[in-house]
């Protein structure tokens, strides 16, 4: 891995093996979720949690209650903020402090 200096869009893109890159690049991930934890009074809501998504793709988040889905889209969404880990949006490692700007960034829930 590399860092967001080097020049490479997607610091954090992996491809499986096999998996082609388009022209030797790096494939158009929107938003990348990267080892994102949350803890509340002590208990691990989130540890270590990875998330992609690229152009067209639709996603389910599925699990028990408490599993910490609504925290991981509160978090993509700038209504918590992670404890631990990173998010990028379109390669750029972002930060949302309210949903004000992940709205202004293009991101919505409903």
């Amino acid at each position: 891995m590399s860092d967001a200096s080097d020049g490479i869009r997607a610091p954090f893109y992996d491809p499986a093996p096999g998996e082609a890159r388009p022209g030797g690049g790096v494939p158009d991930l929107r938003i990348a979720m990267r080892r994102i934890s949350k803890r509340f009074h002590g208990v691990i809501a989130l540890d270590g949690v990875d998330f992609d998504l690229r152009p067209g793709e639709v996603h389910a988040i599925v699990g028990e209650n408490g599993a910490g889905k609504s925290t991981l889209i509160k978090i993509l969404t700038g209504v918590y903020r992670p404890d631990g880990g990173e998010m990028f949006l379109e390669g750029r490692r972002v930060a949302f402090a309210a949903p004000h700007e992940a709205q202004a960034a293009g991101i919505a829930t409903i």
